[in-house]
Order: C-alpha cells, then structure tokens, then sequence
C-alpha cells in the first residue's frame, strides 16, 4: 500500500500540471474542471456510483481525461480511463435521441419513420 501511495504521488502531480497547461491552452476554467473529478470522488465515497470515466474535450482537443472509483466493486478493481463497459442498457435512449435529432432537422419524417417501422414488424 505504501509503495502504490507514493508511485501515485509522484505521477498524478505531473498529470495535473498536463492538465493544467492543456485546459489553459483551451480557454477552460481549470477550477471548474478540477471540480468535475471531486464531485464524482464524493459520488463514489458516497456509494451512490462505483466509479466513472471522464473526457472533456474541446475543438478537437482531449483537455481533461480522469477515471474515478471502481471498475468493478466486489473485487475493489480501479477504473482505469481504458476500462470497458457494457453499453447494452443505453442504446435505446441513444438512438431515441438519435431519431429527435434527425427529426429537428428535417432529415427524417415523422409518418415515414413510424411507417416504416411498422412494416418492418408486419404489423401494418
């Protein structure tokens, strides 16, 4: 534990200042980014998330990449930015909004979706 302690203590200074210097270049508020990774250790702390990824990124460029927590709870496994997740859940709210979008503008119909769709269950 000490050894881990202190490997994390001489890596994660230079990492912040990384993150520093590319959010400053970016035009971000580093106070504002820093936040985002302390609200998510209370989240974890709290038991309510076992843990998180995180990128922000502006005109194309990654500012901020942090992953907070566990990847697996049980085991006590870190996140790790490179972690893996099941997505499964997700995906019908992901094509829904999707679908709105599309709808906005213009590019797709309303009857000719759900038509469409229809047909494509025989249930028309």
């Amino acid at each position: 534990m000490k050894v881990f302690l202190i490997i994390a203590l001489l890596v994660l200074p230079s990492h912040a200042t990384a993150q520093d210097r590319s959010g400053a270049k970016a035009g971000l508020d580093l106070g504002r980014l820093r936040a985002i990774t302390t609200q998510l250790e209370s989240v974890v702390k709290q038991g309510k998330m076992a843990g998180a990824v995180t990128l922000v990124a502006r005109r194309g460029q990654v500012v901020s990449l942090q992953a907070v927590g566990y990847h697996d709870l049980e085991s006590k496994k870190p996140m790790r930015v490179d972690s893996i997740f099941d997505v499964r859940s997700v995906t019908k709210p992901i094509t829904a909004i999707a679908i709105m979008m599309l709808m906005e503008d213009g590019k797709l119909e309303r009857e000719v979706f759900s038509t469409g769709v229809w047909v494509v269950f025989n249930c028309v």
